[in-house]
């Protein structure tokens, strides 16, 4: 087998070179075959060879590329698998092998998905392993798209278990060089609701505590937001909070899915993962098994409706999706939970909260809602312009605007509403002085009506506006505005439509004080 360039210089380097050794190989990137013609140099030297990994998908593809790869067979070590074999070249469960009490040594130990090794201050199976194995003068070996972790962040420097980062393979220069496929990172129409939700979910151990969140991300609209939002795509993976969550996704899917998840029996759950990977399901709905170590090159769509404080886990969740496969041109990320804003861009993210963090230089598009630099000028997506945009607010700035004024707005000669045939405007005022113009029309080509709101006590806020509800207005059955949103609707001139406008304007606290 041919090694890429990148390849061929991380087995170079390991191989030359001695001392214990950290490499970020973005998932995709071919770590198993890297570490394979590692093995192969190595043992030819007469040099004893353990890979240790976590979870037996990860032996059995270990095992498998392995034997591929260079020809030489291994021993296994893992009581999942049934095999308790000790040979010169073994790949062992770190959970086996922290249980064995004989006697090991080995020359050289390669852990795959490093980033699980808590470092060599904390107790943990890894420390229990390699402690004697380092004694002994062992070279360890870590191989890891995720060099971070959210309790001690970086894997290596003072609080890992190595001192640097020895190689480092960039996830942009994988999808530039054509090896990975590109993504479009986009949002929900829910997800600015979902991120405030979230402020009110307690943290255990670091993260958003797994019942809140499920409850969260179990509300009928965050669940009919996935189905709202997901376009053509064929083969989509939902990351889940909970069987409870991936359960009622299921129940409004109907059908066309599958489940995964750790409660389940084996055979259950690769008859399952057979079935998506040959087409047969679109819906791929997960519950923490496939973040690590499953390969299925077709899926075209992630769906992040897990929220999580770990840059890791997101990081793993988003790469599922970067393989190649014939006809795709790249993979969506569909953002329920709004990580863009925690994380940034999967190819450049911030690491957690005790790193020191990057500014997280996104922003979204309000015509198509994909996430993109914040420095853009232009959607790279819809073409939608910001220096228009800035340039009709800083024109507005130098007019004179008021409530009575926005009264001789006519919504039938208006521009943005060009498809209108019926229309009507209300004047809106809360207790506290707030006010806002509600537009309400049919638009004959959609068939059903829009509604959205001006702000009128504030400067005019363009058209922008209008085009989102004329666009997305009809794709929901119902919206659910609390009080408080309603308020910061106005107040910061967002549009939303909605089902109820009685209710909503009443709840709110808004009356209305006459009909333009």
């Amino acid at each position: 087998m041919e090694l890429r360039p990148y390849q061929h210089e991380v087995v170079s380097m390991v191989v030359e070179n001695e001392g214990d050794m950290l490499i970020q190989a973005p998932t995709g990137a071919g770590k198993t075959i890297m570490f394979s013609k590692i093995i192969e140099e190595l043992s030819g030297r007469g040099l004893k060879c353990l890979v240790l990994a976590h979870r037996g998908e990860l032996i059995r593809q270990a095992q498998d590329k392995l034997e591929k790869a260079t020809g030489l067979e291994c021993g296994i070590f893992s009581a999942y698998m049934g095999k308790k074999e000790i040979s010169p070249i073994t790949v062992a469960s770190i959970q086996s092998l922290a249980r064995f009490r004989g006697d090991i040594y080995f020359d050289v130990v390669i852990i795959d998905e490093a980033h699980r090794v808590r470092g060599p201050l904390k107790e943990s199976q890894y420390k229990t392993v390699l402690d004697p194995l380092q004694a002994n003068g062992a070279r360890i070996l870590g191989f890891t798209a995720t060099p971070y972790r959210l309790d001690i962040g970086y894997i290596y420097g003072e609080l890992g278990w190595w001192n640097e980062l020895s190689y480092q393979i960039p996830l942009r220069q994988l999808i530039d060089e054509g090896h990975l496929c590109d993504y479009l990172h986009r949002i929900a129409l829910s997800t600015i609701k979902v991120k405030n939700d979230l402020k009110g979910v307690k943290k255990t151990a670091g993260d958003y505590n797994a019942q809140e969140s499920s409850d969260l991300m179990t509300q009928s609209m965050n669940l009919h937001s996935i189905i709202n939002t997901v376009q053509e795509e064929k083969s989509i993976v939902v990351f889940c909070v909970s069987i409870f969550h991936a359960e009622c996704l299921g129940g409004i899917l109907e059908d066309d899915f599958a489940i995964v998840h750790s409660k389940m029996k084996a055979e259950d759950r690769d008859e399952h993962l057979r079935k998506f990977d040959a087409g047969e399901v679109r819906w791929m709905l997960n519950v923490g098994v496939l973040t690590e170590g499953w390969d299925c090159p077709r899926v075209d769509a992630i769906v992040l409706a897990r929220p999580t404080k770990s840059t890791s886990l997101y990081v793993q969740m988003v790469g599922r999706g970067l393989r190649n496969f014939l006809g795709k041109m790249r993979c969506v990320i569909y953002d329920i939970v709004g990580a863009y804003e925690e994380f940034g861009f999967v190819d450049d993210p911030n690491i957690n909260e005790d790193q020191e963090r990057k500014v997280c230089k996104t922003k979204v598009c309000e015509e198509c809602l994909s996430v993109i630099p914040s420095n853009a000028q232009i959607c790279p997506e819809c073409g939608f312009s910001f220096a228009k945009e800035i340039e009709e607010k800083e024109k507005n700035e130098d007019e004179e605007d008021d409530a009575f004024e926005m009264k001789e707005l006519s919504i039938h000669e208006h521009p943005d509403f060009g498809d209108v045939t019926t229309g009507s405007a209300s004047h809106y005022t809360s207790k506290s002085g707030n006010e806002c113009l509600m537009v309400k029309y049919f638009h004959t080509k959609r068939g059903k009506p829009v509604v959205h709101f001006y702000p009128t006590n504030q400067k005019w806020i363009g058209t922008k506006f209008a085009t989102i509800a004329r666009k997305y207005c009809p794709k929901f059955k119902e919206t659910w505005l609390s009080p408080d949103r309603f308020m910061k609707a106005v107040n910061g001139g967002h549009v939303f439509p909605m089902k109820n406008l009685k209710v909503m304007t009443d709840k709110a606290g808004y009356e209305k004080i006459s009909t333009l």
